[in-house]
């Protein structure tokens, strides 16, 4: 099982320069984005702001659904044809049945994971 957690990245930027209607735009089309990244049985919701989590099975589906997101992501880019590019911050946690913590462990660990990519994207840019 993999747990991942999204984040939004320059949602405060794109509030402030644009308007909250532009930012509710771009949560409309990242959760679009999320929605067709995800498979039949796999469960992905809004955690509140800019924040989404996804659950789904397989020891390859974090790596799976990363690149169907980014693909997905590229193809909004396209479409939307916005003055800025929507992106996101990824970071997750796989973990077997047996040896899993609680939903809300996992969701903390992938969040702490989504953060050290966010700070790497940083740091290069």
């Amino acid at each position: 099982m993999s747990v991942i957690f999204i984040d939004v990245d320059g949602l405060k930027v794109i509030n402030d320069t644009y308007g909250h209607k532009e930012g509710d735009v771009t949560i409309v089309a990242v959760s679009r984005t999320i929605k067709m990244a995800c498979g039949a049985m796999d469960v992905c919701g809004r955690i509140g702001g800019d924040e989404f989590v996804v659950v789904g099975r397989g020891e390859n589906f974090a790596k799976i659904f990363e690149d169907r997101f980014n693909f997905e992501l590229e193809k909004q880019n396209k479409n939307l044809n916005k003055p800025y590019e929507l992106d996101a911050s990824i970071g997750y946690i796989t973990t077997t049945p047996e040896e899993s913590d609680s939903l809300i462990d996992l969701v903390q660990q992938a969040d702490a994971e989504m953060y050290k990519v966010k700070r790497t994207k940083k740091n290069h840019r």
